[in-house]
């Protein structure tokens, strides 16, 4: 978890990938896990979908091309809720979404009566991700900002 603790170390990981731009957001999201293993449906879905979207969380950057994601995870399996000091980098992989892909980002309640998190999808071409993050994360110092700015941009 060391490598994205600090805002500093969160520019040079996506500055390493040439992955940032003249404006940028950062901030973490989780994998929704009861959203990705729907997409599919039942207990196989779940072992398609993990296949399909290889990662427990992604450190996220919205630039002014697109949306950059470094893909982090966990090791073993994660059922439910990912712990952020399990998370580790997944050797530098990453998703980049440019702006002419995408077709649709909605960001919405996590939850009817949980206002401390928020769901959000990303509608490319051929791909929906479903993400989830949470509003405050005291341990990331860059993330309320950067998460806040993000909501700004795409909250309905």
């Amino acid at each position: 978890m060391n490598e994205f603790t600090t805002l500093e170390n969160v520019q040079k990981l996506f500055e390493s990938l040439n992955l940032t731009g003249a404006q940028n957001s950062y901030f973490i999201a989780y994998k929704d896990m009861n959203k990705q293993v729907g997409m599919t449906g039942g207990a196989l879905g779940g072992v398609v979908s993990g296949m399909e979207y290889p990662y427990d969380a992604v450190l996220v950057n919205r630039t002014e091309k697109g949306i950059a994601m470094i893909l982090l995870v966990t090791d073993g399996v994660v059922w439910n809720m990912v712990k952020l000091d399990k998370l580790r980098l997944k050797d530098n992989e990453y998703i980049f979404i440019d702006n002419s892909e995408i077709e649709k980002i909605e960001i919405k309640k996590f939850a009817l009566l949980n206002s401390s998190k928020k769901k959000i999808s990303i509608k490319t071409k051929d791909k929906k991700y479903y993400l989830y993050a949470n509003i405050d994360e005291p341990q990331l110092p860059y993330h309320n900002e950067g998460f806040d700015k993000f909501m700004k941009e795409f909250m309905q």
